[in-house]
């Protein structure tokens, strides 16, 4: 893998794109990225704002990574953006990932949005979405993940996240562990860049959190508990930009930017006779958290369907997942080049049954949770479509 941004950035300037119209905000880190970067994608639509979002990976169809005002682009246009932003780069050898990250930029630029944010897909320093001007950088929660890329510690995943950092950029970051906070001072030090903390913005009460100045307090649904950690960090750094903008306080946009997020695949629960429950945590710090929000939910599942990829700490996720002492079932995605296969998790755990086929999913009658990946999620929702946009904590 050649990790540089040279290429993406002779792309930026073949197209014309290298220095935007629009306020550009990144989001980097392990867990989170893509629900704190739909909070500010709603925040920022409640206040008017045409929003760009760029994010990944998809689900079920391609044209998710790249929202405008929240909404996907027809298919055509897709078709259209793309063969033009080819016709520019196609001597650059992109990778299929810069390719749709220019066309985002391409598709932002022809939309004339006043916001974009860019989700980064993996690490920092040479990310793709790094080679833009953002003016603030969000650190959701960094732990272990993509180990044989990044490294195989957390300061060592920490710095390369860290890469994103730029001259005199203003940086907003969740709760991070003693050593991730070392490493982030660290190299905002080095570029001159001011550190904040997301939790700095608030004090915290039951089932609510207050926002302190300027005061708003928001009340913690059930569908938002899980969310607190992306919800607080998606209104810290929702108060920088509206300060960058100018723009004006407004209780009454921040509570309609906060109740109309949604996300698929996060703490979503799909049915209630038998409950069951859809969520993308694939690595062990997303299982452990996922494993908590349902446990303040009251959700004890006595069935888990799960898959994987091979190359993640597979063996200490299916150690937590055995900690809800349910059946577990190992669903082999077995069209994915990385996928864990059955045989392997046969030898280790030889407790775990296999699922050979989803049309079980039509029988299901104990109450279920179907997690470890976001591949087994787009099988699912391929399978079941009604599930895709429905989440029953949130009517």
């Amino acid at each position: 893998m050649d990790l540089s941004l040279n290429r993406v950035e002779k792309g930026l300037k073949l197209l014309g794109l290298a220095s935007p119209s629009y306020l550009s905000i990144q989001v980097v880190g392990t867990n989170g990225k893509g629900s704190t970067s739909a909070f500010l994608e709603s925040l920022a639509s409640a206040h008017k704002l045409k929003t760009g979002l760029f994010t990944s990976p998809h689900l079920v169809s391609v044209r998710e990574r790249i929202r405008i005002n929240k909404q996907e682009l027809p298919s055509r246009e897709w078709v259209e953006g793309f063969n033009y932003v080819y016709h520019f780069c196609k001597n650059l050898h992109l990778t299929y990932f810069e390719y749709i990250f220019l066309l985002a930029c391409y598709l932002f630029s022809k939309h004339q949005v006043d916001l974009a944010i860019f989700e980064a897909g993996l690490g920092g320093r040479f990310d793709a979405t790094t080679v833009l001007p953002h003016p603030v950088l969000v650190f959701t929660s960094i732990d272990l993940d993509h180990s044989q890329i990044l490294g195989s510690t957390l300061t060592q995943i920490a710095t390369d996240k860290a890469g994103a950092i730029k001259s005199k950029q203003i940086l907003i970051s969740a709760p991070q562990t003693q050593e991730v906070v070392k490493v982030l001072t660290r190299e905002a030090q080095k570029k001159q860049a001011t550190l904040l903390f997301c939790n700095s913005f608030f004090k915290e009460q039951n089932n609510s959190l207050m926002l302190t100045n300027p005061e708003f307090k928001i009340s913690l649904s059930p569908y938002l508990e899980p969310q607190t950690t992306n919800l607080k960090l998606a209104l810290a750094t929702w108060e920088l930009i509206r300060k960058k903008l100018n723009l004006p306080f407004n209780s009454g946009l921040l509570s309609q930017g906060i109740s109309s997020f949604f996300l698929p695949g996060r703490i979503q629960k799909v049915s209630s006779q038998p409950e069951i429950f859809l969520d993308v945590a694939h690595n062990p710090h997303g299982l452990k958290h996922l494993k908590q929000s349902l446990q303040k939910l009251n959700f004890f599942p006595q069935m888990v369907i799960f898959s994987c990829l091979k190359d993640k700490d597979w063996k200490q996720m299916l150690s937590i997942l055995q900690e809800f002492n349910a059946t577990l079932y190992f669903y082999p995605l077995t069209s994915n080049p990385r996928a864990l296969s059955w045989e392997e998790v046969k030898k280790s755990y030889p407790t775990v049954k296999l699922l050979p086929d989803l049309e079980e999913l039509n029988s299901l009658n104990k109450p279920t949770l179907i997690c470890g990946s976001f591949y087994l999620l787009a099988l699912i929702y391929a399978h079941q479509p009604e599930w895709l946009n429905k989440n029953l904590l949130n009517p």
